[in-house]
């Protein structure tokens, strides 16, 4: 059957002229999920890890599997391709073939066919999908490997220690005395500091007495008297 003669012309066909049904056309759906049938969960978008050591395997949904139901037709024939790290291919698993596998019911599970402990199959990423004719199923990636990669280690960061020193306060000086007894606070005393005051001196001018022209005219009338002298002579 083609796909360009009848692809979108789903439904019943019939034959004429005595419209008796034909066939049915569908358009093929098909889907592969990983199994993990030791902790007992399907890989999804939210939980794409396998823990290394469980056992794996492959669910088969699809509508393909009515061609079973023709004659002499076992079921419809696909292949499980499977990718590893470093783009290694895997054609089978242990003794299970990965080829050419004939699905007659949905959902079609191989069983736990995979032991992804195996050092054939190394931590990482792996791709998985269906190859069939006439189209080929989306592709499912996981992640094999021992650790949980949603647990992120806890990074230890170092601790750095402050050294205190404690002061250790002197002991108060105790003064003895009797019990009981009480000293006296000395009142503040104040002393009086004696300053001297010195009064500003006053510089005395003398005033010239009446002596010095006394003096003058004595001797001015002695000359005189001197000089009448003379010449009465």
């Amino acid at each position: 059957m083609s796909s360009v003669i009848f692809g979108g012309k789903t439904g019943p066909w019939f034959l004429l002229p005595g419209n008796s049904v034909a066939f049915y056309v569908e358009e093929p759906a098909l889907e592969i999920r990983v199994v993990d049938y030791s902790s007992d969960f399907v890989v999804s978008s939210s939980s794409s890890w396998v823990p290394k050591g469980d056992s794996a395997g492959f669910r088969i949904e699809t509508n393909m599997w009515v061609m079973a139901q023709r004659p002499d037709c076992d079921g419809a024939p696909m292949s499980i391709r499977l990718t590893g790290p470093g783009n290694v291919k895997y054609s089978s698993l242990g003794g299970y073939s990965l080829q050419d596998i004939v699905v007659s019911s949905t959902p079609y599970e191989t069983g736990p066919v995979w032991n992804t402990g195996s050092s054939e199959y190394p931590s990482g990423n792996y791709t998985v999908y269906l190859d069939t004719d006439p189209k080929d199923s989306q592709k499912v990636t996981f992640l094999v490997q021992k650790d949980n990669p949603l647990i992120k280690p806890t990074t230890a960061f170092p601790v750095t220690s402050i050294s205190h020193t404690a002061v250790t306060p002197s002991p108060a000086m105790t003064i003895g005395q009797s019990p009981g007894t009480t000293l006296p606070t000395p009142s503040p005393t104040i002393q009086d500091t004696p300053f001297t005051t010195t009064s500003p001196t006053v510089a005395s001018t003398q005033s010239p007495g009446p002596g010095i022209p006394l003096i003058l005219c004595t001797i001015l009338s002695a000359l005189f008297l001197a000089v009448l002298n003379r010449k009465a002579s």
